[in-house]
Parts: structure tokens; C-alpha cells; sequence
């Protein structure tokens, strides 16, 4: 899986997960990831990081215990029990940090 390559719909291994943590901002976007902040405002809890949040149709490939930053910045492991899909426009309120 790169940024160049958009044949595939979601991450389906546990390697392609791992990977989006190694890649920039810019190629996230590429992939469908969308920014929630921007990282040079500094803004607490992302200690200018961006948080890019994952599409929502990715929900249901999400792995069991694949670690997530929410919306307010409180880390978690995916669940499906307790994660729910809830979404805005088009993407859920957790991603990875980057």
C-alpha cells in the first residue's frame, strides 16, 4: 500500500494498518483520511500532532485492539463493542495521530 497505489478500498492487513502511522499528512489525505487540526496551533491534547480521522467506511475493517485517538484526544484500543461508528460527514471521530 502507498499513496500512489488507489486500487485498494481500505487497509486489509495488520502491516497495512501499521503502516498509515509512517505516513505524512499529505499522503493520508490521499488515501481519504481528513485532518481534524491544524498541528502548528500547538492545541491541546495533540501536542501538535494532526489528528487524522479515519473514513467511515472503514469502520467495519478497523482491527481488534488498533490504537485510536479520539476527538478529544483520549487514546483507546478498537473495539467494536465499544467504539461506535458514529460519524460526520463521512468520517469517524477517531484516527491516528501523525
Amino acid at each position: 500500500m502507498t499513496p500512489a497505489h488507489h486500487e485498494w478500498l481500505h487497509p486489509t492487513t495488520n502491516t497495512e494498518w501499521a503502516l498509515l502511522r509512517t505516513l505524512a499528512a499529505n499522503d493520508l489525505k490521499a488515501l481519504g483520511l481528513r485532518c481534524w487540526n491544524e498541528p502548528d496551533a500547538g492545541a491541546v491534547p495533540f501536542s501538535g500532532k494532526q489528528l487524522m480521522l479515519l473514513p467511515a467506511e472503514w469502520y467495519a475493517h478497523i482491527p481488534l485492539d488498533y490504537k485510536l485517538v479520539d476527538i478529544n484526544g483520549r487514546e483507546t484500543r478498537f473495539n467494536q463493542n465499544t467504539h461506535g461508528n458514529d460519524q460526520r460527514r463521512g468520517y469517524l471521530a477517531y484516527g491516528i495521530l501523525v
